[in-house]
């Protein structure tokens, strides 16, 4: 694509605060810009993509017009033709460029920016892991999951033990990521899919049967008609084919926007008013079906209440309108 010197920095102290050692500067005759989406320069801090110009520039790649015509431009106002790297970067305030991390390997779950290569960094520090490959998988952006794929370290995995091996690595990833970057499933591979060039084929990696948390309780089939809706609404809306009664919503695949869809659905099928805080303090089926049918009681029992109410008040009126009707029927003897 480029001269494969582009871009150079002179290491001489290094701070420790620093993610990774700066880019630097373009060498002489070449040049690197970091664009935002609609290629203006990005200012100081400020993330952007990074594109490389000059003299180093290839004339594309070798009999792939497609590959070229999308990784090869011409700028739409500087005229200039650029290289769209792929890499994320900044311009840091001395004029050096911060690398950031690449773009294929950014993903956006659960309205968080995550970068992949930072969960797949802190597995592969575990002991039993050998590689690792993290990835969102599903079809709708906004039912994206993590899913994690890993390759143990022999001598240090014991394959009867899958499971024990799973929960040690989600517990030592919660001891160093936030929740959000939590994988919601771990498959286990003997090694991962490769291209030609030896790259890892993230294409090529095996989709999860379903996305269930491992922490999640043993499944348990919804048995109650309130549960059995319950579960036909989170099926729909995470597109998923089968769901316990003790599985958390969030835990599987449930978002902001899911739980709105799930709300309108919910009070359509049981004519309830559902609040956002209701439904959150209740995360799985059983504890929603139960809100559900107590808030129904409630509502049965304050109607059966209040007609008694009714009830008494009409019969007191009565009573006082027969009590008028002898009093009058006496003055009217007399």
């Amino acid at each position: 694509e480029a001269s494969i010197w582009s871009i150079l920095y002179p290491i001489e102290q290094v701070d420790p605060s620093w993610k990774s050692i700066p880019y630097g500067r373009p060498m002489a005759n070449q040049r690197f810009y970091v664009l935002d989406g609609v290629l203006e320069p990005c200012p100081v801090w400020v993330p952007g993509q990074l594109y490389i110009g000059g003299m180093g520039l290839a004339n594309g790649y070798w009999r792939d017009e497609q590959k070229t015509n999308a990784s090869f431009m011409i700028h739409p106002h500087t005229k200039e033709r650029l290289y769209k790297t792929g890499d994320l970067g900044r311009y840091l305030p001395d004029g050096n460029i911060e690398f950031q991390g690449r773009e294929d390997c950014q993903v956006k779950v659960n309205g968080y920016r995550i970068e992949l290569g930072e969960i797949e960094a802190t597995l592969q520090q575990h002991p039993a892991v050998k590689e690792t490959v993290v990835t969102a998988v599903g079809e709708l952006r906004e039912n994206q999951q993590l899913v994690a794929y890993i390759v143990p370290k022999s001598g240090e995995f014991e394959a009867e033990r899958a499971d024990f091996y799973i929960q040690k690595w989600r517990d030592f990833l919660q001891k160093k990521l936030p929740d959000y970057m939590m994988p919601a499933d771990f498959i286990l591979l003997d090694a991962l899919p490769l291209t030609s060039n030896g790259k890892v084929n993230r294409r090529a990696l095996p989709a999860p049967k379903s996305i269930r948390s491992h922490e999640s309780a043993a499944y348990v089939k919804p048995q109650t008609d309130a549960e059995r809706l319950i579960a036909a609404v989170w099926q729909e809306i995470l597109q998923i084919e089968q769901v316990g009664i003790h599985d958390n919503f969030f835990e599987l695949g449930g978002n902001s926007l899911l739980l709105v869809k799930m709300q309108v659905k919910l009070q359509e099928i049981f004519g309830q008013e559902l609040s956002m805080i209701e439904i959150i303090k209740s995360p799985n089926i059983d504890s929603l079906a139960k809100f559900l049918s107590q808030e129904q009681s409630r509502k049965t029992a304050a109607q059966q209440g209040h007609n008694r109410g009714e009830a008494r008040s009409a019969l007191k009126t009565l009573s006082e309108q027969r009590k008028q009707s002898r009093q009058k029927q006496r003055s009217q003897n007399n």
